[in-house]
């Protein structure tokens, strides 16, 4: 009886036995399935960190690009900004160099008149004075006829002294240095001067507006 009940304890043992191994054997294959499980998760979360560390190396390097493309418009535009500084400085320049200039020759032209009213004025006081001591004589040679026109002295008529004298109702008679300044500017005749003595000198030119006549005076 002993033996049979040792037989039997030991066929449970057995029994036992095999179902721990068999058990055991079910639970680390469960484990090594969960493990492999979670290695392919991270190699797989290990792949999307990389395709993301790619994109954003690529948008880092795009970055880079945009920002330089900046950089360059920037300098472009200061270049620009100078040049048209530099533009806006020479036509400044231009413009007080242009009213430099009008401004002188306003003043040349002012100086110009106030010599041309001078020597008008000394020509026509002359003649009075002229006149008044009864010093007035007339050269030689003949009176010289002008008609409405111009005349350069030297070529049309000698240099010199003359006495202008208006033939019929006279008009204006204007005298200008070889520069084109005038220094007689009258009227001779019924609405102006009865005559008018001014003198000449070579390259100078008469300008009468009807007949004059030009009287040689000592």
């Amino acid at each position: 009886m002993n033996k049979r009940i040792l037989v039997l304890f030991g066929g449970i043992s057995i029994i036992l036995l095999i179902i721990g191994i068999v058990i055991g054997n079910k639970t680390a294959k469960v484990d090594l399935n969960n493990q492999k499980i979670s290695a392919e998760k991270l190699q797989k979360e290990i792949s999307q960190l990389k395709n993301q560390k790619k994109d954003l190396s690529n948008s880092t390097s795009k970055l880079n690009d945009v920002n330089k493309q900046i950089t360059d418009a920037e300098t472009k535009l200061d270049d620009l900004k100078k040049q048209n500084q530099e533009v806006l400085d020479l036509v400044k320049d231009k413009d007080d160099l242009k009213k430099e200039y009008d401004k002188a020759a306003s003043q040349l032209s002012d100086i110009k008149k106030q010599l041309s009213d001078a020597k008008s004025d000394l020509d026509s006081t002359n003649d009075q004075v002229d006149k008044a001591s009864g010093t007035l004589q007339q050269a030689k040679g003949e009176p010289k006829t002008l008609s409405a026109g111009n005349y350069v002295v030297g070529s049309d008529l000698p240099a010199g002294r003359y006495k202008a004298v208006p033939v019929g109702e006279g008009s204006n008679f204007f005298v200008r240095d070889p520069g084109g300044s005038t220094y007689v500017n009258t009227i001779l005749g019924n609405d102006g001067e009865a005559s008018y003595t001014f003198e000449c000198s070579n390259g100078d030119t008469i300008e009468t507006e009807s007949s004059v006549k030009l009287i040689p005076l000592k």
